[in-house]
């Protein structure tokens, strides 16, 4: 079993409280967050977007993440 990491999200206690629920966590480096001056590279911005539609397209909706 995975055990959730300590994200600074609220990641962990989603996947965790009752039965639980299937989680991911995605992050996207940046700098400056929850600042009005936060910026991110827009080529790590496509490679998420990517990666995301990727895993998406290659699972079948009826899987069942649940540990």
């Amino acid at each position: 079993m995975v055990r959730p990491v300590q994200s600074g999200s609220q990641h962990a206690g989603v996947c965790t409280h009752d039965a639980g629920a299937a989680t991911a966590l995605v992050s996207i480096p940046n700098r400056y967050m929850h600042t009005p001056v936060e910026v991110l590279s827009l080529r790590d911005l496509d490679a998420i977007i990517r990666l995301l539609v990727e895993f998406l397209a290659s699972h079948p909706a009826q899987r069942d993440y649940r540990p």
